[in-house]
């Protein structure tokens, strides 16, 4: 429950920034890019607690958000997937 609590305090936060940022191109230059970015996330993500958690869900999400439209089902498959492991209590 206390992860719950913490990722839905900083839920206003990130909304308010996703809001103001703008869709991402959905080519496949800034979805490369994206993936490049973020790569330790995708690959090796640190998560020790809430915080890093939100922190990974955003940057998963900023890939998905610039994937071409030919992946973008599968993206939206493992947001969906990470959303429902971030509201598991361990």
């Amino acid at each position: 429950m206390r992860v719950i609590r913490l990722l839905t305090a900083a839920a206003p936060p990130i909304l308010l920034v996703a809001a103001c940022s703008g869709p991402a191109p959905r080519d496949e230059a800034t979805y490369c890019g994206q993936v490049a970015s973020h790569l330790t996330d995708l690959n090796t993500p640190v998560i020790a607690d809430a915080i890093d958690i939100g922190q990974l869900l955003i940057a998963w999400q900023e890939v998905a958000n610039s994937a071409p439209l030919a992946v973008e089902a599968e993206w939206n498959t493992m947001i969906d997937a990470m959303e429902t492991a971030a509201t598991v209590d361990p």
